[in-house]
């Protein structure tokens, strides 16, 4: 998926989301804060970057799809292959099945790997990792709570 960044900033200036300047102004606000909040979220409340703009580039930066949740149909029998307190506990969910037997579930740290290796244990189907917000996650476990396993 191209070029591997060691920090989301790197990214964010190297393939065009934000210039360099937005960025130095957006570190010099967070090393000002007591306790500092993420680049992409300072980027966010400054304007400087839209939600849809932080999905893509945390995608790229884990070096996956990203998917916005709340605008893509889930497929209700991805969903009853883990139980729900699998799906709070990671947060992730299951939301569709590949032509080839994979499922795609969306994680908001689909890099950690433990926590892939744990579900690919508990789901027993090979995993498409997938990004998306932690938030979005939770509304549609939430949303869809009646049908998992």
């Amino acid at each position: 998926m191209g070029r591997n960044y060691s920090k989301i900033g790197e990214l964010l200036v190297n393939e065009n989301f934000i210039r360099d300047f937005e960025l130095n102004y957006a570190l010099k606000i967070q090393k000002q804060r007591a306790f500092p909040k993420k680049i992409g979220q300072i980027l966010l409340e400054k304007n400087l970057l839209n939600t849809d703009q932080l999905r893509k580039a945390l995608g790229l930066f884990h070096g996956v799809e990203a998917v916005d949740l709340s605008s893509t149909e889930i497929d209700t029998n991805a969903l009853r292959i883990i139980n729900i307190t699998t799906a709070f506990k990671f947060p992730c969910i299951p939301y569709d099945f590949t032509e080839r037997g994979a499922v795609k579930v969306a994680l908001s740290d689909p890099g950690n790997c433990t926590n892939l290796d744990i579900l690919r244990f508990k789901i027993n189907y090979p995993i498409i990792p997938v990004f998306a917000y932690e938030r979005e996650i939770i509304n549609e476990i939430r949303f869809y709570s009646s049908q998992f396993k």
